[in-house]
């Protein structure tokens, strides 16, 4: 039996092998509620910068749009080519909701502390301040003036 090598019977685990594997996963699952708590802190804050950016880049492609635009505080009027007239205001509960040619209602952003848009000829300024203090403000242009004016100089 020089060439025949016996096998040991290996079948499960060890005692200290179980406990390795039993301490790793306590570790894991008392570090979760930490990393859960964290996490929810975090996201507030993210997903309201992200809603701002999305909501202002939504404001600019309609600005983009624009034939003649009238910004005031709580109220942005738009006014497209074909005729629509595009209505961003603030309500009392803090919403900023959407009208196309005062009719409809689509809720754009909530929690609003503050909005402000002001037009200067092909360039509008908008500053959108929450609740939670986070602000952001956007300039834009309305490619329409932009156009008309190159027009003008031929």
């Amino acid at each position: 039996m020089n060439g025949v090598i016996m096998l040991k019977n290996e079948a499960g685990f060890t005692l200290v092998e179980s406990l390795l594997i039993l301490s790793s996963f306590l570790l894991l699952v008392s570090l979760f509620p930490l990393m859960m708590n964290t996490y929810q802190t975090y996201l507030p804050t993210y997903s309201s910068q992200a809603e701002l950016t999305i909501f202002l880049n939504q404001i600019a492609h309609e600005v983009k749009e624009s034939v003649e635009i009238d910004g005031t505080y709580n109220k942005l009027v738009l006014y497209k080519g074909n005729g629509d007239q595009i209505t961003f205001e603030r309500t009392q509960s803090g919403l900023i909701r959407r009208l196309k040619n005062g009719t409809g209602h689509v809720q754009m952003l909530a929690e609003v502390n503050r909005f402000d848009c002001r037009s200067l000829e092909t360039k509008v300024e908008c500053e959108v301040v929450l609740y939670n203090s986070l602000s952001k403000k956007r300039s834009m242009m309305a490619m329409y003036h932009l156009r008309k004016g190159r027009n003008d100089e031929e």
